[in-house]
């Protein structure tokens, strides 16, 4: 399949997956609206959500520059192996230690929520920590999809991980309330990881317990600037939340809603680009071809640019009819719209930069220069 015919499959999966994410955060609007119960939703979620984005999207990034080193078969899967085993063993001692002191961990997420709302959150936190074990080592099988040119499939279990979070709200929400959501997290992220194992068992992969490899070393040294890049660019978001929980209620949530409508464009056109760019990257950057490695990413943010600099100012001018058109329903009120609408119009302008950093940055990982976007 030519390079954009596999563009246009992977892009086409990705915006329905996006797609899918909006759904699931306009039905949470619809039952919920921009109240307490999704402040303490939201409080519960960061550390799992964290430990996904910039875990997971370490290990994915720093995972296949190593993988397409190795040639085809034992040698990749006793890497694979050895990470599973290691990312495993560790994100389970997080979920036990965490798990004995939900308290500090809301109040560190949330400080300033009110009580029930607290008591709310701990409990929401017990149920969806453990899915970081899913999607860690979902991240992981994500990666190792790629270096195989197995995008579609990496994609597909991305999608199933927000329509789970969709049809427990939709099925769920009147019965269990805010807690539909909590379940639907948790049997999205291993409907995340039991897609991509099964694809990976078709092209011959078979798990092993292995603890040691050779190449684990380069892999962790690679992934730890990516890591503290992704956790920079993530602090934000959680800096954001702790600042709301001390605002009126629903700050949290308004906040929340503004933040996916400004990442859209980014998670359409970037990280569909920087997906399908990154494993030939890591391979100009092996033969050492640097001009040829130049020439690509100049073209993707020539391009990246032309698009979402007028997307930044367009929706920056029609914040509150994008807010109402995309939440404005069921329990999601006026005074909601006016909230998420404020906030959004604000963030719209820093679409380009945003965007264009996150992909700049798969450069430095494609020539193991990790380091270098952290400095």
């Amino acid at each position: 399949m030519s390079f954009l015919k596999r563009f246009g499959v992977v892009a086409l999966i990705n915006i329905i997956a996006q797609a899918m994410g909006f759904l699931r955060e306009v039905a949470l609007a619809y039952h919920f609206g921009a109240t307490a119960v999704v402040d303490a939703y939201l409080a519960a979620l960061t550390v799992p959500n964290f430990l996904y984005l910039v875990l997971g999207g370490a290990v994915t990034t720093a995972v296949i520059p190593f993988l397409v080193a190795q040639p085809e078969g034992a040698a990749r899967w006793h890497q694979v192996n050895a990470l599973t085993a290691r990312l495993a063993a560790g994100t389970g001692l997080a979920i036990v230690l965490t798990a004995i002191v939900p308290h500090w961990v809301v109040g560190l997420a949330a400080p300033g929520l009110p009580p029930a709302a607290a008591e709310l959150a701990q409990t929401l936190f017990l149920w969806m920590m453990p899915a970081s074990l899913f999607m860690i080592l979902g991240s992981l099988y994500t990666g190792v999809l790629n270096a195989h040119d197995r995008f579609q499939a990496a994609a597909l279990a991305r999608l199933a991980l927000n329509g789970a979070v969709v049809l427990f709200l939709l099925l769920g929400a009147p019965v269990w309330g805010i807690r539909a959501a909590a379940y639907g997290v948790l049997a999205g992220a291993a409907a995340f990881l039991i897609m991509q194992a099964a694809q990976l068992y078709r092209i011959g992969y078979r798990f092993r317990w292995r603890w040691h490899h050779e190449d684990l070393g380069g892999i962790f040294a690679q992934a730890v600037p990516i890591l503290l890049g992704g956790a920079v660019m993530q602090l934000y978001t959680v800096i954001g939340r702790v600042l709301a929980s001390g605002t009126e209620e629903g700050g949290i949530a308004a906040l929340n809603y503004a933040m996916l409508v400004m990442q859209l464009p980014q998670s359409l056109l970037v990280v569909t680009l920087s997906t399908l760019l990154f494993p030939g990257l890591s391979r100009h950057a092996r033969a050492g071809d640097l001009e040829k490695l130049a020439d690509v990413m100049r073209g993707g943010a020539r391009g990246l640019m032309l698009l979402l600099a007028p997307i930044a100012v367009l929706l920056a001018a029609g914040a509150a009819e994008v807010t109402a058109a995309l939440f404005g329903y069921g329990a999601f009120t006026a005074g909601d719209v006016r909230r998420t609408a404020a906030v959004l119009a604000v963030l719209a302008f820093g679409i380009p930069a945003h965007a264009l950093v996150f992909y700049l940055t798969r450069a430095y990982y494609a020539l193991r220069a990790g380091a270098v976007p952290v400095s």
